[in-house]
């Protein structure tokens, strides 16, 4: 991905929300699939956002003050669509 003037911040999120789902949707990209889900549950966590900051906030009135960490992109996407949910 070589855009310029985008920073990698951006990037990662351009890939992650738009290149990575229309790779595993299109079916002539199948032989990649067990790649790109590999790399979707290994990946470190995009940056906070409001989100996730509200994901935060709401599990951590759950489990008395216990941290709960988000170790990768599939959990920062599930803990995105848990707030939204």
């Amino acid at each position: 991905m070589n855009f310029k003037c985008i920073g990698i911040i951006r990037k990662r999120e351009m890939f992650f929300n738009i290149i990575l789902p229309f790779f595993l949707a299109d079916d002539s990209f199948s032989k990649y699939h067990s790649f790109l889900l590999k790399l979707f549950e290994v990946h470190p966590p995009l940056d906070v956002n409001s989100k996730i900051k509200r994901f935060y906030t709401k599990v951590s009135s759950m489990t008395n003050g216990e941290k709960v960490e988000i170790s990768n992109v599939k959990e920062y996407f599930g803990a995105m669509k848990y707030v939204e949910g």
